[in-house]
């Protein structure tokens, strides 16, 4: 009891947070990930073939700790970075690798914020301190996503073999091919010139009459409706 026990316990969920985080990470990539990779939609959803994604997929390849790996494990948001990593079918080892420093600059902070909230009733003071953990977790992150674009803006400039060495997914390549076919052959039948007479005069006299109702609503409300 007391304050020994207060921090026991904090210690206990922070432990339990830490293990939870990368549990979820471990789910997320292994089941939602690569089930999803699975998908020609889902594959062309996050652009498999721009240079963005083979630069992040490239930067999350890298063996053990580096800086980038690091930063978008740990500061990427906790569902999408893990599903993205099924996606792209990365080894969840080295991905794994990468989210374990997640307990410094999140697991430790939240734990603590939360923990202190807990205690606000005691003294303003716990307040305070919560909202200055949250907002340094918060300055962390932002940190983080700000090195990742640092890393990934010099790979798409100054780097571009790097991007060479992955292939182009077919799958994904002929369904966005297939994609701006049907987008072209519609916007060429859907031009005014192309449509057939009847179609142009619904078209007009439909147009006509929104317009000449909505004209009728904002300037002669009084003559067009009575209570």
């Amino acid at each position: 009891g007391g304050e020994r026990g207060f921090w026991l316990a904090l210690l206990y969920c922070i432990a339990l947070f830490y293990a939870m985080k990368m549990m979820a990470h471990v789910i997320q990539q292994k089941v939602f990930g690569e089930g999803l990779g699975k998908m020609v939609a889902i594959r062309s959803l996050i652009g498999v073939n721009s240079d963005m994604m083979k630069a992040i997929r490239y930067i999350l390849s890298q063996k053990g700790f580096s800086v980038a790996k690091v930063c978008i494990m740990c500061g990427g948001p906790d569902w999408p970075t893990s599903v993205l990593c099924g996606i792209l079918g990365l080894p969840l080892y080295q991905t794994f690798l990468g989210l374990m420093p997640v307990i410094i600059p999140n697991v430790i902070p939240m734990t603590l914020s939360g923990a202190f909230l807990a205690r606000k009733e005691e003294s303003p003071t716990w307040a305070s301190v919560a909202d200055v953990v949250t907002m340094l977790a918060l300055l962390i992150q932002a940190c983080s996503m700000l090195v990742v674009a640092v890393y990934t803006d010099d790979i798409l400039k100054n780097h571009k073999d790097i991007l060479e060495q992955y292939g182009t997914d077919e799958e994904v390549a002929r369904m966005e091919r297939e994609a701006e076919a049907g987008k072209a052959a519609f916007k060429r039948a859907a031009r005014l010139g192309s449509l057939p007479c009847l179609a142009k005069c619904a078209l007009v006299s439909a147009t006509a009459a929104l317009v000449a109702s909505s004209y009728l609503l904002l300037h002669a409300a009084p003559l067009c409706l009575r209570a």
